[in-house]
Order: C-alpha cells, then structure tokens, then sequence
C-alpha cells in the first residue's frame, strides 16, 4: 500500500482547572495536527489538580504537557512543571496562562528550561507541542 500511512500514538497531559479550557486544549491537538496534514492520535489525560499531575508524571510516561500557570490548590502549574523537568529535560511543556494572575508564572519561568509559555490561544498551546514532537522524532 504506498499511500498507507502509520497512525501514530501521542500522550499528552493537560493540567487545567476550567473544564472547558481544558476540552478546548484536547480539541485543539486534532484540528492543529490535521492543519499541518498529520496522522497521530492524541490521548489527552485531564486533570485539574497540580498533585494528581504530580502523581501522574512519576508513574507514567507522557509526550507533551500543558499546565495551567494559574491552578487552584497547593500545587500550581509552575511547580508542576519544575518536577516534570526532575523526570525529562527534553519533553515539550507549555505553561498555559491567562489573566492579570500570571505574574507568579512568569517569574518562575525564568528558572525552567524549554518551557514554552502561552495565553489565551489554545491552538497555539497545542501547535507548539506538535511541532516540537515531530521536529525531535523526524
């Protein structure tokens, strides 16, 4: 079959406590990968709490994050981020900021390697991440 084409398998976790962000972001991984004429198949895991993504990140393997910069609770985006960075150095993250809150976000992004900040524009969150996977795995 030549024009047969491989679907690939990309897990990518959103950290985001406003449910229709967060379904926005996962939407927006098959408009954006279909713009740029790609086969992949996103699983999108959602969680809005900073301490279940912590949980999560130490027992499984992810692809790509977007984290909330401004979450609810004792663990924020930013903290989420710096302990996926223990686990990967190289995977793409994108800390999601919105609103007037994001000052704390900023500040700290200043210590955080290749992370990829973002407002507003949920298209943009999930093009970044699919840019980067497909320009380290080409």
């Amino acid at each position: 079959m030549s024009g047969f084409q491989p679907i690939r398998s990309i897990h990518i976790l959103v950290v985001e406590d406003d449910q229709m962000v967060a379904t926005m972001l996962a939407e927006a991984f098959a408009t954006e990968s279909a713009k740029m004429g790609l086969v992949v198949c996103f699983l999108v895991s959602i969680t809005a709490l900073g301490e279940v993504a912590r949980d999560w990140v130490r027992q499984s393997r992810f692809d790509g994050y977007i984290l909330d910069g401004n979450l609810i609770g004792r663990l924020h985006g930013t903290a989420v981020a710096e302990q996926i960075r223990e686990y990967d150095e190289t995977c793409p993250i994108v800390l999601h900021c919105s609103g007037a809150k994001n000052m704390h976000a900023t500040a700290i992004l200043h210590d955080l390697q290749n992370i990829e900040k973002t407002q507003g524009s949920t298209d943009a969150a999930a093009r970044y991440i699919i840019t980067k996977l497909f320009a380290t795995t080409t």
